[in-house]
């Protein structure tokens, strides 16, 4: 049993919110889908400072202030990363072979797994091909 039915991972956020994203339609529309239907969403702190870090490269600060104001809203769930969830993603991390691999997606398996949580919203590749996590959409 989880509290929680999918994970928010950054290139969704980044889909979301930057305009010029190939995902921004889908994206926009899969969070509208879940919001509709009272999915349980949640994210993790590194997915946050991952995604502004993202946003402010893409299209400036202002856009990375606005998605900030969106995740300090209080209406999504943040998971932090202990010090036991950083010990379990670098063990992710440290039996990868792609040199390509990021420990923010590590983190997410970690997270995934410690809170049971079925699903993640993200277009990459990584969670399905290597952890076969279910896609959200």
């Amino acid at each position: 049993m989880t509290d929680f039915d999918v994970l928010i991972d950054s290139d969704a956020f980044v889909g979301m919110f930057f305009r010029k994203d190939v995902h921004h339609q889908v994206a926009k529309e899969i969070y509208e889908r879940f919001e509709k239907d009272d999915a349980r969403l949640v994210t993790t702190n590194f997915v946050i400072a991952e995604t502004a870090t993202v946003l402010s490269r893409y299209d400036g600060q202002p856009l990375a202030r606005s998605f900030l104001s969106f995740a300090r809203s209080g209406n999504l769930p943040i998971i932090f990363i202990t010090s036991t969830l950083q010990e379990a993603s670098e063990k992710i991390f440290t039996t990868s072979e792609n040199k390509s691999t990021s420990m923010v997606d590590c983190s997410n398996v970690a997270v995934m797994k410690e809170f049971h949580i079925p699903a993640i919203f993200s277009f990459d590749k990584f969670y399905f091909k290597k952890h076969q996590l279910q896609r959200a959409a």
